[in-house]
């Protein structure tokens, strides 16, 4: 939790912070308004924290709101705490009060964030229906095509969760990242040695560059993908440009479904019913382009 991640070896950090841990809030309050200036506000947010913990929302954003006074500070210590409490709502399976939380979520980061948390936690609980409508919801707020990282993070996080909940809603949304892949790569051919290296002797490398998050991706998603479908996994798998890319995909997806009949093998052995599985990590060396 917060109010624990104190600096060592800073005696007002540690003085301060055994008074938000150990003393009734009302005397907490009281001195910590005696606290160094620029420890002030920090002390502050722990101790909301502190009292976040045990279910009293109100009076912890009381105390933001009372004596947090720079506004970018008091507007990231609300969205920590709305990320607190939403956590805490998640975690007794309060999904009406979690989702009350991430409807009133201002920043599209925390909206996303919660709306990928909440969906996993209702198939865990076999909500599917439940689950794949707030998906189906937040894939309006992803964009459709990625301008930035965090833009292509959003975009793999709503494959990664359909893949779970509805794996047939995936293979229609892969065929646009990959064209954009594609393209991407015909401009890493020519930015190559001014803005990265991507290519050795003209043989795309797998690792080692910023089209590795897109070559990372689908090394996890495309594989988990072939066990529900093994020839649209081919399918889509074809539409990589890049001989070197479509090679990398087909030992993960081998690897993959070896890994699963591996581990059927044994539950079947001891007859219990076999998880499904872990990703398999691929990295091969660069191939010549023919």
């Amino acid at each position: 939790a917060a109010f624990n991640q104190t600096p060592q070896g800073n005696d007002p950090w540690r003085q301060y912070g055994d008074i938000i841990n150990q003393k009734p809030l009302p005397e907490a309050l009281q001195q910590l308004a005696n606290a160094p200036a620029q420890y002030r506000e920090g002390l502050y947010q722990q101790l909301a924290g502190k009292t976040a913990q045990s279910g009293n929302f109100e009076q912890a954003r009381q105390i933001i709101n009372e004596n947090v006074r720079s506004p970018q500070n008091r507007n990231q210590a609300l969205r920590n705490l709305d990320q607190q409490i939403f956590g805490y709502y998640l975690g007794k399976g309060q999904f009406a009060e979690a989702r009350a939380v991430l409807a009133r979520a201002s920043a599209k980061r925390d909206r996303l964030r919660m709306s990928f948390a909440l969906a996993g936690y209702l198939m865990s609980k076999d909500k599917k229906d439940e689950a794949l409508e707030l998906l189906d919801e937040v894939s309006q707020q992803v964009a459709p095509r990625p301008a930035d990282q965090e833009q292509l993070d959003e975009y793999f996080n709503l494959l990664q969760a359909y893949q779970r909940v509805a794996p047939q809603k995936v293979f229609p949304l892969l065929d646009p990242i990959l064209e954009q892949f594609n393209e991407m790569c015909v401009a890493a051919e020519k930015l190559n040695g001014f803005a990265g290296n991507f290519f050795r002797e003209g043989e795309f490398l797998a690792q080692g560059h910023s089209l590795t998050a897109f070559t990372q991706r689908f090394a996890q998603i495309i594989p988990a993908l072939a066990l529900e479908d093994f020839a649209q996994a081919k399918t889509t798998v074809a539409k990589a440009q890049r001989p070197e890319v479509r090679v990398l995909l087909h030992l993960a997806i081998s690897q993959r479904i070896l890994n699963g009949e591996t581990r059927k093998g044994r539950s079947a052995e001891r007859g219990t019913t076999p998880q499904p599985a872990r990703p398999v990590p691929v990295i091969t060396p660069a191939i010549r382009r023919p």
